[in-house]
């Protein structure tokens, strides 16, 4: 089979809601509807918005939505904050849920030949978003905006392009109403993203060599990215062996995790991280409990200081 074939849905969501409901836009504007589907909430500026957001919406779908498909071959995941939509994330290649995402262009060939070593992410509908805050900007400043999925696409492309490893399709839809995309386009353009990793991996080898050295064999100093670079080079043929400081670092960079907020490499028993002094997710009781703690001596002092003056 030489096209790939995606199913003609729209399934992003618009400030919460599905594209196709035309609807949802609660979260952003103080709007409600009756029964009937009329508007039977909101002041003038949230019916204006509303229109606004609807009138730009229809303007991207009576186009036709083309979906694409972006590919990852970084050996880490990806992802992007694409403001109202939401996050949108690609996963490793090599997980479960990197192998498990080529199995959405039910392709098995194709998935039998880049399992493990690409990762995939499906955008099929259009969105909304708002890059200014509504809350304080006013009308005459607000602003909307349609994001379609070749949007999405050309985001990532923009962000993670220098580095290698990234693409994305459009795909088109045919007589027969349905999404398609030739494959072999698909397979030339993963050939190019992957010879364009080369270089980035090599500034990574060549930055774990450079740090394993001066720190004379520190092990705090190379990170799971270097590792992963190491053992990418190794496979296509780049270097010859393992470099040392791959092999060494393994059981230390298990004990290390990337802070939620800022990616910075942290202990993975790490309640806050030093790098941007944030409180990582599933902490917060915790931290706000051990500081409680550490206060109260304080406290206890300043109330014993404060019953001296009252007495005197």
């Amino acid at each position: 089979m030489n096209t790939a074939v995606l199913t003609p849905v729209l399934d992003a969501p618009v400030n919460g809601a599905v594209a196709a409901d035309r609807d949802g836009f609660g979260e952003a504007f103080d709007i409600r509807r009756d029964g009937k589907g009329n508007l039977v909430m909101g002041g003038a500026a949230d019916r204006r918005r509303n229109q606004n957001a609807m009138e730009e919406l229809n303007s991207v779908t009576r186009v036709g939505i083309q979906p694409v498909v972006i590919f990852n071959m970084l050996p880490w995941p990806i992802r992007r904050e694409m403001g109202y939509i939401g996050m949108k994330e690609i996963p490793a290649p090599d997980s479960p849920e990197g192998r498990a995402s080529l199995e959405q262009l039910g392709l098995p060939e194709f998935t039998k030949e880049y399992s493990g070593k690409v990762a995939l992410l499906i955008v099929r509908g259009a969105g909304i978003d708002t890059p200014m805050d509504p809350g304080d900007q006013g009308d005459a400043k607000y602003i909307i905006k349609a994001v379609a999925p070749s949007d999405i696409g050309a985001d990532f492309d923009k962000e993670y392009g220098p580095f290698g490893g990234v693409c994305y399709q459009r795909f088109v839809q045919n007589a027969d109403e349905q999404y398609t995309a030739p494959l072999d386009r698909i397979k030339e353009k993963l050939a190019k993203a992957k010879e364009a990793m080369k270089p980035y991996m090599l500034f990574l080898h060549r930055e774990a060599e450079s740090q394993w050295r001066k720190s004379e064999g520190n092990p705090k100093v190379i990170s799971d990215p270097h590792v992963a670079a190491a053992k990418h080079l190794f496979d296509i043929g780049e270097i010859r062996v393992m470099p040392d400081w791959a092999s060494a670092t393994r059981s230390v960079t298990a004990q290390y995790k990337e802070c939620f907020y800022c990616a910075s490499n942290i202990l993975h028993r790490a309640r806050i991280c030093a790098t941007c002094q944030k409180v990582q997710p599933g902490f917060e009781a915790e931290v706000a409990e051990a500081m409680a703690a550490a206060r109260e001596p304080q406290v206890k002092a300043i109330r014993e200081k404060q019953k001296t003056r009252e007495s005197e």
